[in-house]
């Protein structure tokens, strides 16, 4: 993603922080770039949790990174359509996002988890797919059914009769 101020990728210092306590083996990777990723690696860094991330930098191809993902992680501060959500969602990867008008008119229906912008709560949502692959099996064939919506021959005649 855009590594931006909107896009709210300094929870992560913090999420890293409460998985820490409860997941012993976990890594975030951060694919994509901007301006605050100085600022992000710093307080990882500082914090001491380097360990826990990777950055892979822009991505001509982001779906293989996706696809091998076993979380997709929205910590948006505001999103309209969520393009990177409708992705994982039809790779058949369990999404954790923050509830944002794009995201919510996307999960909200059980397809993903929807999580207040809060540390903890994103930590928990994570935590629990993690450790209960029934469960995070359950949102991936969600997500997949969801993603049909978006399909280009579904969606394109309904926005074309909105027009």
């Amino acid at each position: 993603g855009r590594m931006i101020p909107v896009k709210g990728f300094d929870i992560l210092v913090d999420v890293a922080k409460y998985l820490n306590e409860t997941i012993t083996s976990f890594q975030i990777r951060v694919v994509g770039t901007g301006s605050e990723e100085y600022k992000l690696k710093q307080t990882i860094d500082h914090c001491q949790l380097t360990k826990y991330f990777k950055f892979e930098g822009f991505q001509h191809n982001p779906y293989p990174f996706i696809a091998n993902a076993d979380i997709m992680l929205s910590t948006s501060i505001a999103e309209g359509f969520s393009l990177v959500i409708c992705e994982a969602l039809a790779l058949g990867v369990p999404v954790v996002s923050t509830k944002t008008d794009g995201a919510s008119s996307m999960l909200s229906n059980g397809a993903g988890i929807l999580v207040e912008r809060k540390a903890k709560d994103i930590a928990k949502a994570i935590e629990s797919l993690l450790t209960d692959n029934d469960l995070a099996k359950q949102y991936a064939v969600r997500g997949l059914k969801e993603s049909k919506k978006y399909d280009k021959s579904e969606y394109m005649p309904k926005l074309y009769e909105i027009l």
